[in-house]
């Protein structure tokens, strides 16, 4: 199996994949403020520091950030074409604090000069939609550590910004096999999940849930047998590894023209959305359940999200919040996916 370097297009044919990197590459642009420091792991590990800043000299922060923001976005935007990450910003400065001493009788200025950085937390990134949010509280939280040790009465001021660094780290997304373990009593109850009962092939719980959506069986069993292995003709998977990642599961989505939107439990087995799809405009929407390491089919999602017998019809995905109404969801989902 072989792998594009700038996406995660996968092909088994060695020419395939060439032709393709090479068309692919001419896409990903090239970041002119930003190089690679430093890196490590394989490139796992990467370090982005921002070129010459020597004309953002005595800058407020603020505006220092709306100026590199673009580039910031492009560099995020390029990565997540080709891994799910997590990053950090650090800002580095130099300070400095007037020091008075007398010198034969007349007052003499001299200066005192420190260089140190401020960092924001790492953020996970797992989709394009995810970055312009995360950098924004990135951002805050570094303005708010430097606002601190500026306000503290520390008599240090800002005299000039060094460099920008992203810290990118290369995350590595849960894999879901055919280790099954029993639902909470308050979501199997609710009669909204599939349990795959696989008597072939272990680990492929996540491709088994595809097919059991495209080809439901009767009485909603959840039985695998070598005669559906049949069915998968329609199915391209050659790019899924068992146990599947869920950093797989988008390639899969686009390659087959599916919508896969992955929810699990929290620890009051509250459902919640674990990946959400970027394919929105797909022919098949499909649901699944990802619970201690085991995919299962959710063949009624308002079933599984509603509480208390009410039957709310439209629900969001983001907050897994319910609607009677299609309008007011349409409406609420403005809001709710961009914050």
């Amino acid at each position: 199996m072989y792998k594009c370097n700038f996406c995660a297009y996968y092909s088994k044919e060695k020419k395939f994949i060439e032709k393709h990197t090479k068309i692919c590459s001419k896409k990903i642009k090239k970041n002119k403020k930003f190089y690679i420091r430093q890196s490590a792991f394989n490139k796992k590990l990467v370090i982005y520091s921002s070129k010459s800043s020597s004309s953002f000299r005595n800058l407020d922060v603020s505006f220092y950030f709306f100026n590199m923001n673009k580039s910031i976005t492009s560099l995020l935007e390029n990565t997540i074409k080709t891994m799910f990450f997590r990053f950090q910003v650090v800002l580095h400065v130099k300070f400095e604090k007037p020091k008075i001493q007398i010198i034969n009788g007349k007052p003499d200025v001299t200066f005192n000069i420190i260089d140190t950085y401020f960092c924001s937390s790492m953020v996970l990134v797992m989709k394009k939609t995810d970055i312009r949010p995360k950098l924004i509280q990135s951002y805050n939280r570094v303005l708010k550590l430097f606002d601190e040790f500026v306000n503290n009465g520390s008599g240090w001021s800002l005299r000039s910004i060094n460099r920008i660094d992203i810290q990118v780290a290369k995350y590595k997304a849960m894999r879901g096999g055919c280790s099954e373990n029993k639902l909470p009593l308050s979501i199997s109850k609710k009669g909204a999940i599939i349990s795959i009962k696989n008597e072939i092939n272990e680990n492929k719980c996540f491709l088994w849930c595809i097919l059991l959506s495209l080809h439901q069986p009767k009485k909603g069993s959840g039985k695998i047998t070598s005669k559906h292995e049949k069915l998968l003709k329609n199915i391209d998977y050659s790019m899924l590894k068992y146990p599947t990642s869920l950093n797989e599961i988008h390639h899969f989505e686009n390659v087959n023209d599916f919508s896969n939107n992955i929810f699990s439990l929290n620890k009051d087995n509250d459902v919640y959305p674990l990946q959400l799809t970027s394919n929105k405009k797909a022919s098949k929407e499909i649901n699944l359940l990802f619970y201690k390491k085991h995919f299962y089919l959710i063949k009624n999602i308002n079933r599984l999200l509603g509480r208390g017998g009410v039957k709310v019809r439209h629900f969001c995905y983001t907050c897994c919040q319910g609607f009677w109404e299609k309008h007011v969801l349409k409406n609420h989902k403005i809001f709710c996916e961009k914050n």
